[in-house]
């Protein structure tokens, strides 16, 4: 599907918020899915007869299906949120602008607090799940 709408500013999150163009002004990249299901019926039996005699109860059969249900098969890490002034999914542009670079200087450890930050910018919330794999089992009768 096509990417959604985000707006786009020109200054980093955490300094201002000034808009380019207009709001929802900009779009996301495209998104790509595929998920898949197997599933197989199994019937089963509880004892029963055979021949049954007459006046008795004949015992209908039961199923079990058994699934397999995975999405994001070909696990694609799709972007589904942007900062606004990088229009990237790990990175603000704080650091690289120059409130951070008058900023990150005077910390204790510069170097520390710029691992960090880009630990923390990296939002996992901006990328699709990833794979996953569900394994059921359906009684029915």
């Amino acid at each position: 599907r096509s990417g959604e709408p985000y707006t786009a500013y020109s200054l980093p999150d955490n300094v201002g918020h000034t808009v380019i163009g207009g709001i929802n002004g900009s779009r996301l990249p495209w998104h790509y899915g595929l998920d898949m299901r197997l599933d197989k019926d199994l019937k089963i039996s509880f004892g029963g007869r055979k021949g049954a005699v007459e006046g008795m109860k004949v015992r209908q059969p039961k199923y079990v299906k058994v699934y397999m249900y995975v999405q994001n098969l070909l696990n694609i890490q799709d972007v589904t949120g942007v900062y606004g002034y990088t229009g990237k999914s790990n990175d603000d542009g704080y650091l690289a602008s120059s409130f951070g670079q008058q900023y990150v200087p005077q910390q204790v450890s510069p170097k520390s607090f710029a691992a960090l930050y880009n630990i923390y910018v990296n939002n996992p919330g901006n990328y699709n799940y990833a794979r996953t794999i569900n394994f059921g089992m359906e009684f029915n009768f």
